[in-house]
């Protein structure tokens, strides 16, 4: 489960839309919850806008110190991130994943993210992405 977890942020972050779709369910949702400039934050909706982006993702995404806890046919990935605009640090947080495993295979059904700042989150433990 967490090397689902782990290869969705690389799609993401390479913008990789044929391993996004093969890795998620068609209903899969994502969703934030944050705090923006004084204001809460709460989103939900599907992954379609991140499956159909054209060209490469502008943003580096990196997982770290993840754990997972699974029941049968469910699992959840807690993963601590961090969030890399070009050479630019933008944020960190949480991403919770919610897989589900059919025909043999787990993908993930939603996931929902905390956008944070130190010293709620902590950056990846490694420093910087190479450039």
């Amino acid at each position: 489960m967490i090397a689902v977890a782990d290869s969705v942020l690389v799609a993401l972050s390479t913008g990789d839309n044929a391993t996004l779709r093969r890795l998620t369910i068609d209903s899969a949702i994502v969703g934030t919850v944050g705090v923006r400039n004084g204001q809460e934050r709460i989103r939900i909706g599907s992954w379609a806008p991140y499956t159909s982006r054209s060209g490469p993702s502008e943003f580096t995404e990196r997982g770290f110190g993840a754990t997972a806890r699974v029941q049968d046919r469910v699992a959840q990935v807690w993963m601590p991130y961090d969030l890399y605009v070009g050479k630019e640090w933008s944020h960190c947080g949480v991403d919770v994943f919610t897989l589900v495993k059919s025909n043999g295979r787990w993908q993930v059904a939603s996931l929902i993210y905390t956008i944070e700042q130190p010293p709620a989150c902590k950056k990846h433990p490694s420093g910087p992405p190479p450039v």
